[in-house]
């Protein structure tokens, strides 16, 4: 090959393909401007029979992306500009591109195909097989593998589309697009006259194609937000559960300090059973009636006792302020003036009208100051003491001695006072 008129104008990088009818090879021009080349290599005669008269034509027009036709022994060659780049099928696979932009990327290689449409339907036919197809730069080229056997030529360029889009979508989307699959039958019933109402088509299929996107987004963005609200609605829910759960803790601790102040205030509690609570109703219906049997006389001194320790227990002392005497500390207390003397003698005060500041008093109960007696005053009576005022000091010495043997009511208030007759000193009380 190095001595023909082949060897001489081109060299071969690379074969793209080979077969019985037909070699492709990749090369490049050997003048000064050298140029990246696909070279046909027809080997067929009724293939360069079949051909010869479209490419010459070709050669004729001057396209520029014709570059070349000659025939050497025996053999038909034809140069075409060659574009590098990935073919259809290698761009669909790397890419992995979406329903949507596959359908746009076919118009996209339609719409570019329409400047081709001054060829032959054969040649249209090999162009639109996606071997052919390139794409670089997301730019649509179309290379010239120019191969079509003899029993093809009844082929027509809608049912090479019809592989390419078996290429760009697979059955299932097929079936999923009612659009994209008439597009196809059509496609294959030869219905279609011009590729502008297959763009036409596709573009119906496209605004389909972006109308299901944009449900399926307002779905997908629906399923998200109520995905949103229910996590808030959880996370309130548990922060109102935490909240219930520590202020429950925290009334039921409260509730507990406060039952353990009260016990604390009351002393020692005993829990009994129910069986030991019986028991001890029982025991106490015993004394009850125990005591019930004995008199009344042999209680007296045990009442006698409790209403003294009651007595010692309800006494109080107070400190003497300024400007404070004696009659007023007895009618603030006692509301009476007639326990004066008994506290004066109880506390040891000789004049009652004399207490000074800061002085401290005793404040007995008034029925334990009723039992002090009465201290009388070393005067001279004027009369002597009449049967009506000794009849007067034989009650009140009777009532005193019964006073000592029985358990007064705590309302009852005052006692008899006697006083002799005798001469007074004036006193400012």
């Amino acid at each position: 090959m190095s001595d023909t008129l082949f060897s001489k104008k081109y060299t071969v990088h690379h074969v793209l393909k080979s077969n019985q009818y037909i070699n492709i090879f990749v090369g490049e021009t050997k003048q000064q401007t050298s140029q990246k080349v696909l070279i046909n290599q027809w080997t067929d005669k009724t293939l360069i029979q079949q051909w010869l008269a479209t490419l010459l034509e070709m050669k004729q027009k001057n396209d520029t992306d014709f570059i070349d036709c000659f025939a050497e022994s025996g053999k038909l060659y034809t140069v075409f500009c060659y574009k590098e780049g990935k073919n259809l099928l290698q761009y669909v696979q790397s890419e992995k591109l979406a329903l949507h932009y596959r359908v746009v990327l076919l118009q996209t290689v339609l719409q570019a195909f329409l400047n081709y449409q001054h060829y032959n339907d054969m040649i249209q036919y090999c162009m639109l097989q996606y071997p052919n197809i390139i794409i670089q730069n997301n730019a649509i080229y179309f290379n010239y593998q120019l191969l079509l056997l003899p029993e093809q030529k009844q082929i027509n360029c809608f049912e090479a589309l019809e592989q390419t889009m078996k290429i760009l979508f697979t059955n299932e989307e097929l079936k999923s697009m009612s659009k994209l699959l008439i597009v196809m039958q059509k496609c294959q019933k030869k219905i279609y006259q011009y590729l502008g109402e297959v763009i036409k088509d596709l573009q119906d299929v496209s605004g389909a194609v972006e109308k299901e996107k944009s449900i399926k987004l307002y779905i997908a963005e629906k399923k998200k937000k109520n995905k949103k609200k229910f996590v808030i609605f959880l996370a309130f829910l548990t922060i109102a559960g935490m909240i219930y759960i520590a202020y429950d803790a925290y009334k039921k601790n409260a509730e507990d300090t406060f039952l353990y102040t009260e016990l604390k205030q009351l002393g020692t509690v005993e829990i009994t059973t129910q069986e030991q609570q019986e028991q001890k109703q029982d025991s106490t219906v015993e004394v009850i009636q125990k005591q019930q049997q004995i008199p009344q006389q042999t209680q007296l001194p045990q009442s006698e006792h409790t209403e003294q320790i009651q007595q010692i227990e309800q006494s109080k002392t107070y400190t003497v302020k300024v400007g404070e005497n004696l009659t007023m500390i007895c009618m603030q207390y006692y509301g009476d003036i007639g326990y004066l003397q008994s506290l004066a003698d109880y506390n040891h005060i000789t004049n009652i009208n004399l207490i000074y500041p800061g002085q401290v008093l005793t404040l007995l109960p008034k029925q334990q100051l009723q039992k002090i007696p009465v201290r009388t005053y070393g005067v001279k009576p004027k009369k002597p003491i009449t049967k009506e005022i000794q009849k007067q000091n034989t009650v009140q010495q009777q009532n005193e001695q019964n006073n000592e043997n029985m358990q007064y009511d705590e309302n009852i208030e005052g006692y008899t006072l006697l006083l002799e007759e005798e001469n007074y000193y004036e006193m400012d009380i």
